[in-house]
Parts: C-alpha cells; sequence; structure tokens
C-alpha cells in the first residue's frame, strides 16, 4: 500500500482473465487454438481435437473453439474429413 500498511489481498484480484493463462509467473495470451476460462491460476488449454479458436488472448473461452478446417461431425463425434 502506498501508505506503507500491509492488508489483505483478495486471491481472486490474481485470476486470470478469459483467454489469459499463468505461464512460468506471470499472465500470458493464449495463442490460436488455445484458450482458458475466466477466474483461474491455470495455463491455456488446447481447444478439444478437430476445434480451433480463431481468437487469440481476452475473451477466448472453450466456448469459441469451433470446428477446424478438415473436421467435421458425423454420428455426434468430430471427425477428420475423408480425402476427397
Amino acid at each position: 500500500n502506498k501508505d506503507g500498511t500491509r492488508g489483505f489481498v483478495d486471491p481472486k484480484a490474481c485470476v486470470t482473465k478469459a483467454g489469459f493463462g499463468y505461464s512460468s509467473r506471470s499472465a500470458e495470451a493464449c495463442p490460436k487454438g488455445w484458450y482458458n476460462q475466466k477466474d483461474t491460476w491455470d495455463i491455456c488449454k488446447m481447444c478439444p481435437y478437430g476445434t480451433t479458436s480463431a481468437g487469440v488472448g481476452e475473451g477466448v473461452t472453450v466456448a469459441d473453439c469451433k470446428l477446424a478446417p478438415g473436421f467435421g461431425f458425423h454420428s455426434n463425434q468430430i471427425l477428420a474429413c475423408p480425402v476427397g
């Protein structure tokens, strides 16, 4: 504190925003194809198989992981499209 006193700091003050993950000792924007939910101390996570995120950084959550090129739905599963 500026006045030299010490006080309690809420741990939630140090959590990430959506789209950022902790890497070593600081929060960094998640790269394309990766995400992180908000209010965590987690590292960025790769989008689920067959999906990717278009954005980078702030606001990118698992809901932003959409079908990647070359993938589609078949029998409620994400599968690679067949050649041709």
